[in-house]
């Protein structure tokens, strides 16, 4: 009986090792992409939890969450690169004030994220 429980045991720890392999195989070649107030949520947390002052902490945290341009321009064509600084640049200029000391507002941030995610592609298609 006891071998029984063990053999039922066994094969249960098997079978979620041999899931969890294949969920995290899948994982790992299909990332998902974090949403931008998910990301946003957390890194200024995190931020304001070690000594910066919030304005830091709000440019860091769009440049982190936002789709932008990698570390390594060179590898990416001129029409990404652009449109990832656009977004930056309009997201820091409209943006950056929304979120305070307290809250951070996030569903505000991004909602203006997506705004300057809007402009900014609408602009680049329109422009000769």
């Amino acid at each position: 009986m006891e071998d029984k429980k063990i053999m039922i045991l066994t094969m249960m720890i098997t079978m979620m090792v041999v899931g969890m392999k294949t969920i995290v195989a899948q994982n790992a070649t299909t990332p998902t992409p974090i949403p931008f107030t998910s990301c946003y949520s957390r890194c200024f947390f995190f931020c304001m939890i070690e000594p910066q002052n919030m304005c830091t902490c709000t440019s860091t945290c769009l440049k982190k969450c936002l789709d932008t341009p990698a570390a390594t321009p060179m590898a990416m064509d001129e029409h990404t690169l652009n449109l990832g600084y656009c977004k930056l640049g309009c997201a820091t200029s409209l943006c950056s004030n929304i979120s305070q000391l307290n809250n951070p507002n996030v569903q505000s941030m991004g909602r203006c994220v997506d705004s300057c995610s809007n402009k900014c592609t609408i602009s680049y298609y329109l422009s000769p």
